[in-house]
């Protein structure tokens, strides 16, 4: 069995791996060298920059929390990012979502904008282990469930509304539309 090594950083690959475990490029058949991997490093310097990679990766997965990067970091509180409004066909920044609408509805009103804008700046989301969700935003508020329907994937219910389909990858949540295309982007405070 040939030994397989990713042609970005030369670490070693285990069958079946779609992204490299240090690098985390993806992984093509092009994008792997097979046999034998000349290092340009002594064995003593290969094993600091081994110790080194293995203290960055340990720093960043304690800074941003390895429940969020497993997508089981679900709870906590999320605001927008992104949003795809009527007509746009990904979710865009806030202020240029809304600054597009205006443009194509012909409102030209800055206090119109910046109230629209408001509505989205100020949203919140908190979603509790006990499965509940609460949202709100400019004064008002509205409650409803969520439930777990596969890892990093989750079904939002809230009193008055039909469910939608969330995802929660690496620190972000992204709100699906029914046809699976990205619709709102938030991350957690």
């Amino acid at each position: 069995m040939k030994e397989v090594f990713c042609k970005h950083c030369g670490c070693r690959l285990v069958e079946g791996d779609s992204f490299c475990r240090l690098c985390g490029k993806r992984i093509v058949e092009e994008g792997a060298v097979s046999g034998t991997r000349k290092s340009m490093f002594s064995a003593g310097e290969s094993k600091k920059l081994i110790l080194i990679a293995a203290a960055i990766f340990v720093i960043v997965f304690a800074g941003i929390g390895i429940r969020s990067l497993l997508g089981n970091g679900i709870e906590g509180t999320w605001t927008i990012t992104k949003i795809k409004l009527d007509g746009m066909s990904r979710p865009e920044k806030i202020e240029d979502a809304v600054r597009d609408l205006a443009e194509k509805e012909g409102q030209t009103s800055e206090e119109e904008i910046q109230k629209a804008m408001g509505m989205f700046t100020d949203f919140k989301m908190t979603i509790y282990e006990n499965g509940t969700v609460v949202m709100q935003s400019s004064g008002n508020s509205l409650t409803g469930n969520w439930v777990e329907n596969g890892k990093g994937n989750y079904i939002f219910k809230t009193e008055n509304g039909e469910p939608a389909n969330v995802t929660v990858k690496f620190g972000k949540m992204t709100i699906l539309e029914d046809d699976g295309t990205e619709a709102v982007i938030l991350e957690k405070e």
